[in-house]
Order: C-alpha cells, then structure tokens, then sequence
C-alpha cells in the first residue's frame, strides 16, 4: 500500500514540474541596430572617417577612401557665358578643369570645375607699352590679284580697325582723331575665310617659288621691284600652280589728329615673324588676333578684334565712276 502511495506521490509531483516549465517565457536577447554613416559623402576631396552608433551604444567606425580623377576642355568665356576674370567681355580663352572624387563603400561622387584664363583677350591694339580701345572696323575690296587661265586669284581684301574717334569715308578710307591698324588679306577665295594666313614671307619661301629664300619681308620687296616683264609672268604662272593658300602681306598702324598722322613710327611692319587668325562665326561676327609683328623702332605690335565689319567694295566704286577718274581713289598697292 505504501509502494502505490509513493509512487502516485512521485507521478503528481513530475506533472506539476512539467506543467510549469511549459508555463515559462524565453525572451530572446535583443539584436543591435546602427543608424546612417555620419558624416555623409557631399564635399570631401581627401578620405575621411564615418560613424555610426547602434542601439545598445555600440559605436562603429570606417574609413572611406577618395580617389581623383581630372578631365580638361578649352572653351571660351562667350561659349560658356560666363565672363571668368570679371572684365566686363567674353573675349577670353578658357581651360575647363573637371576634378571628379568618387569614394568607396558606394557612396558615389562629386565634381568641382574650375576655370584657368589661357589668353587674356581686350579688344585693343598694343604697341609697345601702349594700347588703345578698338571699337570697330570694316573691309575694303580690291578685287583679284591676277588671273589664272579665266579664275581669278588672292582676291586682295583689306582689314581696317579703329578706335572711337576715327570712322570711314563713302571710299572705305579712315578719317577722324584716333588710332587704327590696317592689314592686306589675300585669301584664295574672293572673300575673307575662316583660318590661320600665313605672312607674305613663310607664304614665298614654304612654296619654294625661287631657288633663293628670303631674310625679310624687305628682301621681297627688293626683288619685285628689280625683276623684269619676263620673270614678272613666270612668277604669274607659278602662283597659279600654287594650291590654295590664304596669306597677309602687309600691315601700317597710326594715331591720327585731323587725318595727319603724329605717330614716329606708324608706317609699314614688320611681318617676318607675325601670325593672323581670322574666325567667322555664323552670324557673321570676325574674331581676329594679330600677335608677333614688330614696328620700324622694334616694338611688338598686337590686337585682337571680336564684332562686325563694315565692307567697301572699291572695284564697284571704280566702275560706276570710270566715266570721272577724279572720283576713283587707285589702289597703290599690289602682290606684284
């Protein structure tokens, strides 16, 4: 009897442990959780270190590397429309500088772009130490040179500048108070075109047009005015051959009172080392920069032109006063 008490004993109290071990609430350990990365990627150009802190204080920390790459581009203050040096024109030739920072951990990347002034242009001619505004200009036509078996070739058109003060007459001929400089265009073409024109000496000696090459533009002027008629065709026919090129060979500047001029040293150039560029744009607007021409004294002589031009057609202006040759301004200049 005592055996089946005890054992109903044992049997009630393993039944009450089971029951309130099943009763019993586990409560799992809570997982931590992190906010954002701080500082965020915006501006840096160098590494940096993040953090982060979780929800039971945990603190995280990484470094983020930054890497660089630079791409540059030419442009111009008028392109970008964005007057760079903050000199009141778009005239001048920029670098574009992109410096791109990507970081690690793909956060993505920034770019900072910065502008360096290749060529500081004003629109000014300069000689020596002095400079003057240039405020406008216009071409005078002289038509064609000479001709090669019906074609006519180095139409002969010429560039005049000038500052306020100094305006053109009905011939295309400068009158006023001011400063201007003149430069003879022979183009291929008959009008002015877009391209670098070579001075009159690299345009002799580069085509190998005699056995001889010349020193100065002086030197060629000395030769065409001692050659005879006969050579005089030759070099006709040898410029024909010559294929296409666009050359300038002469340039005057002056500063003018009353039309007189009062400059020492405002007569004709020299040429031997200059270069001209000539752009046209598709509104018809001239970008012109002259550089490397020295005066009779040794001065350097430079402009550069960005606008409009005026143009004088002296051909025309010949022919409808043929009939009064008092009227007709010659022309006394020529490539021969």
């Amino acid at each position: 009897m005592k055996k089946i008490f005890f054992l109903s004993l044992t049997l009630f109290i393993l039944s009450c442990s089971s029951e309130d071990k099943s009763d019993e609430i586990i409560t799992p350990t809570p997982q931590e959780t992190f906010g954002n990365w701080s500082p965020s990627f915006s501006n840096q150009t160098s590494n940096f270190t993040q953090t982060r802190t979780g929800s039971q204080g945990t603190q995280q920390t990484r470094t983020i590397e930054v890497s660089t790459t630079i791409s540059s581009s030419s442009s111009s203050e008028e392109e970008l429309d964005d007057d760079v040096n903050n000199d009141g024109d778009l005239f001048e030739e920029i670098e574009v500088i992109v410096t791109t920072y990507s970081a690690s951990e793909n956060l993505g990347s920034h770019q900072i772009t910065n502008y360096e002034i290749i060529e500081d242009n004003d629109m000014v001619l300069v000689v020596g130490n002095q400079s003057w505004d240039l405020s406008n200009g216009h071409i005078k036509d002289y038509g064609s040179d000479f001709d090669c078996s019906g074609v006519e070739r180095y139409h002969n058109l010429d560039i005049h500048l000038y500052s306020d003060g100094i305006s053109p007459d009905s011939y295309g001929d400068t009158t006023g108070d001011g400063v201007k400089i003149e430069v003879w265009l022979f183009p291929s073409e008959d009008r002015i075109v877009s391209g670098e024109y070579k001075n009159y000496l690299e345009f002799w000696n580069s085509n190998s047009i005699l056995s001889t090459s010349f020193e100065s533009y002086y030197d060629i002027e000395s030769y065409l005015d001692d050659i005879g008629e006969e050579e005089e065709e030759e070099l006709y026919s040898i410029f024909c051959d010559i294929s296409a090129t666009n050359f300038f060979s002469y340039a005057e500047w002056g500063e003018f009172e009353n039309d007189y001029n009062i400059t020492s040293d405002g007569d004709d150039l020299d040429l031997t080392n200059a270069t001209l560029l000539v752009e046209i744009d598709e509104d018809n607007v001239y970008t012109i920069k002259f550089q490397g021409c020295l005066t009779r004294t040794n001065l350097p002589i430079s402009f550069f032109y960005k606008g409009y031009l005026g143009y004088y057609d002296t051909t025309y202006t010949s022919k409808a006063n043929q009939n009064n040759p008092s009227n007709v301004k010659p022309k006394s200049k020529s490539l021969f």
